[in-house]
C-alpha cells in the first residue's frame, strides 16, 4: 500500500513539473538578481542554485534521519542517490550553459 501511493505522489509529481517546464520553456531566463522559480533561470544560475542546495539538502536528509526511525543502510541509500543526481543535473547544467553561450558568441 505504502509503494503504490509513493507511486501515485510520484507521478503526480512529474505531470505537474513537466506541464510547469513547458509553460517556461521559450520564456526569457534570468540570469542576475534573485528569482525564485527555478524554470526561469539560465542554465548557469541553475548550476549555481544546484552547488548551493547540494550540502542543504544533504543536511537535510541527515535531519531526517535522526528524527526518524530508518535503518543505516536507508540513509546510505538516500544520501548516494541524492550526491548522485545532484551531480548528474550540475553536469548537464554546466554543459547546457557551455553550449548555450558557445551559441550566443557566433551569433555576435
Amino acid at each position: 500500500m505504502v509503494l503504490e501511493e509513493f507511486i501515485i505522489y510520484l507521478l503526480v509529481s512529474l505531470v505537474i513539473l513537466f506541464f510547469i517546464s513547458l509553460g517556461f520553456r521559450n520564456r526569457k531566463k534570468v540570469d542576475e538578481g534573485y528569482m525564485f522559480n527555478y524554470f526561469r533561470l539560465s542554465y548557469r544560475r541553475k548550476m549555481i542554485r544546484t552547488i548551493i542546495m547540494l550540502p542543504i539538502l544533504a543536511l537535510i536528509l541527515f535531519i531526517v534521519y535522526l528524527a526518524a526511525d530508518w535503518d543505516v543502510i536507508v540513509i546510505v541509500i538516500l544520501l548516494s542517490a541524492h550526491f548522485l543526481l545532484s551531480i548528474i543535473q550540475l553536469l548537464y547544467n554546466y554543459y547546457q550553459w557551455k553550449t548555450k553561450e558557445k551559441g550566443t558568441e557566433s551569433v555576435e
